[in-house]
């Protein structure tokens, strides 16, 4: 079961600098970790809709509305707090003005990017992204390397591709039409 310190040693690990055992210590590694790790997390938890983070929910309208553009306000889910909103029920046009969604729907249920905090629910391959952005993130000021730094992200990007790849694999294929294995081979 990974951690959060897992994740992070396995950046730093990819970076050649020294691990660490909490995020609380006084090396820089730690202090550069701490300071990196969740906003590295919410970078990669928006890039792509993971099955691992992906959340559904009924929006309640907000007493006010929106000045111009759209009719109704709705409060953006909290737990887990929305990064990203995927789409709205009905197709209905919306724009996101945190901490609301704006539209002219009269009702909204939202699919959305939500944080999630504990590692265990991630993926493997999309905790090996998010710790591959963090190694990017961390590189140049751990190290004084660019080339470093543009490396990290060179393997992150493709960490990236290979994780939504397979993430993008795991769903529902009942809606299409199955091709025989013999068939396919015509």
């Amino acid at each position: 079961m990974p951690s959060v310190i897992d994740l992070c040693n396995t950046a730093l690990i990819d970076l050649g600098a020294d691990t660490i055992m909490s995020l609380n210590e006084t090396s820089e590694e730690a202090r550069l970790c701490s300071a990196r790790f969740d906003s590295c997390r919410d970078f990669v938890l928006r890039q792509h809709q993971w099955n691992s983070a992906t959340y559904q929910s009924s929006l309640a309208r907000h007493i006010s509305a929106p000045l111009f553009g759209f009719r109704y306000r709705y409060a953006l889910p909290t737990d887990p707090f929305c990064l990203r909103v995927w789409n709205i029920s009905g197709g209905h046009r919306f724009r996101v003005a945190r901490p609301y969604l704006e539209t002219d729907a009269e009702e909204v249920s939202i699919t959305y990017a939500g944080r999630v905090e504990d590692p265990n629910l991630f993926d493997p391959i999309l905790a090996e992204a998010i710790s591959a952005c963090l190694a990017a993130s961390i590189a140049y000021k751990l190290t004084g390397s660019v080339n470093l730094r543009k490396e990290m992200w060179s393997v992150y990007t493709a960490k990236l591709g290979e994780a939504k790849n397979l993430d993008g694999q795991e769903g529902n294929m009942e809606d299409e039409e199955p091709i025989a294995w013999v068939d396919a081979r015509l």
